[in-house]
């Protein structure tokens, strides 16, 4: 069963941070999720697939596109090629993130065939 509460401090209230509210979430459920760093705009939630496995943090596949663009001024093809290969491909073990393609983005690919 998920924890929603620490007694000393009550019900999370960090809301405004996604990065710093799953981490107090991820420290009351003891877990060892990871993040990918540099993209904590793009954090949509975490996983609760199975009671034993552990949580995991989710993050939006495009939005962490559109922040390679952004900030490292990629263009889609070398974003897409980078993030592929350097953050989705890193598996580094129990609590690796997961990164979600949206049904928009699926759209866009098959619209682009």
């Amino acid at each position: 069963m998920l924890n929603y509460m620490r007694p000393e401090v009550g019900p999370l209230k960090t809301k405004d941070n996604p990065r710093k509210f799953i981490e107090d979430w991820l420290l009351l459920n003891e877990s060892n999720a990871l993040f990918a760093d540099g993209f904590d705009q793009a954090i949509i939630g975490l996983s609760l697939d199975n009671p034993k496995e552990p949580l995991r943090v989710i993050y939006d596949y495009g939005k962490c596109l559109s922040i390679l663009k952004d900030r490292d001024g990629m263009d889609d093809s070398e974003a897409e090629e980078f993030f592929s290969f350097n953050v989705v491909g890193s598996w580094v073990g129990e609590g690796t993130p997961l990164f979600v393609l949206s049904s928009t983005l699926i759209q866009e690919y098959a619209d682009s065939f």
